[in-house]
């Protein structure tokens, strides 16, 4: 027995479960953040060639976006950093795409859910997460594209 009163067996049994308990709930702690539906990359790759997405938002930093991570094509690199500093500006700006369908990829889950928990106080519905980021879009294999686009506009104000 330790100090507390435990028998060190269960000390250490109840670190185990609340560990495990911290794990899971990572897991899950996005989805609820978000409230909007994950996508699989699959079903994504669909939507972006039927046109039910209008627009991808990545919300990865530009080094990620524009380096050897590569990203979707004609997705947009908005950096979770950017809206969490400029909501207000990224709601104007923004505005046109209010009602329509957006994509959110990140490099995971929880950078993208946090984004929308972001875009939804704006005004932004319509949203959906790639579930597993561009990590799962490249893990299924599905086009990438490196590198800025053309006319692309990089702002660090």
């Amino acid at each position: 027995m330790n100090s507390g009163g435990l028998p060190v067996e269960y000390e250490t049994l109840f670190v185990l479960v609340a560990v495990l308990a911290v794990l899971a709930a990572w897991r899950v702690l996005p989805r609820v953040v978000a409230r909007v539906p994950f996508v699989e990359p699959d079903e994504a790759a669909q939507w972006l060639r039927d046109g039910t997405v209008e627009l991808v938002i990545d919300v990865r930093s530009h080094g990620d976006y524009a380096g050897t991570a590569g990203h979707i094509r004609g997705a947009i690199n908005l950096p979770y950093g950017y809206i969490a500093e400029r909501l207000d500006k990224v709601g104007e700006e923004m505005a046109p795409y209010k009602d329509r369908a957006i994509l959110i990829a990140g490099g995971g889950d929880t950078l993208a859910a946090h984004s929308v928990r972001l875009l939804r106080k704006k005004g932004f519905n319509n949203l959906a997460i790639l579930r597993g980021g561009m990590k799962g879009w490249v893990r299924g294999g599905f086009p990438v594209e490196y590198g800025l686009p053309e006319n692309a506009e990089i702002r660090m104000e």
